[in-house]
């Protein structure tokens, strides 16, 4: 469980950076397209890997 955790944190804290560097390199439209975008893939991923 912890190792679950830290993975999900890891995740999130390097998503989180990941924003922050495309905002500071395009601004804000461009960013929250390119996150909404990634948290879709990302979100369809997990779906297929879990079996859903």
């Amino acid at each position: 469980m912890i190792q679950r955790l830290f993975i999900d944190s890891c995740g999130t804290i390097g998503f989180a950076a990941l924003t922050a560097g495309l905002y500071l390199k395009y601004g804000l439209a461009e960013t929250a397209i390119i996150s909404g975008l990634m948290l879709v893939v990302f979100s369809a991923l997990a779906a297929i890997r879990r079996g859903r």
